[in-house]
């Protein structure tokens, strides 16, 4: 049963990750802080323009971040939800940190986001 439980969060975890657009925000971000880094290196725009565009960059780079941090917060949640539904209404004494903290279980949901990733790129290409 538990194990299983760790099969199913993987599988939720990585349709999240296949739908929401995280990489594209990984990707925001890093292009955000290159340009921040060629405008800083950059000997032929002004401080005060490097201090405007800097500004611009810092709110860009915040706002992927928290964008990030919320995506994670919500694959987490929802991943975890379903272990907590069981604690909760069938088996109080499951101990889900202990679950999804063993290095069993994180084999287990290593292969089993492999797996599942593999086999949904060749079903839906």
């Amino acid at each position: 049963m538990t194990y299983f439980l760790v099969v199913i969060a993987s599988v939720i975890a990585v349709e999240l990750f296949v739908r929401l657009p995280v990489v594209d925000q990984v990707y925001q971000l890093f292009g955000t802080t290159q340009k921040a880094g060629h405008i800083i290196a950059a000997k032929a725009v002004s401080d005060h323009w490097k201090e405007r565009v800097m500004l611009r960059y810092a709110q860009e780079i915040l706002l992927s971040s928290i964008k990030l941090v919320m995506f994670m917060a919500g694959v987490l949640f929802l991943a975890v939800l379903p272990a907590v539904l069981v604690q909760q209404l069938i088996d109080p004494n499951l101990s889900i940190e202990a679950l999804f903290s063993s290095w069993s279980a994180v084999v287990v949901s290593l292969i089993a986001a492999t797996i599942y990733y593999v086999m949904r790129h060749r079903v839906v290409g």
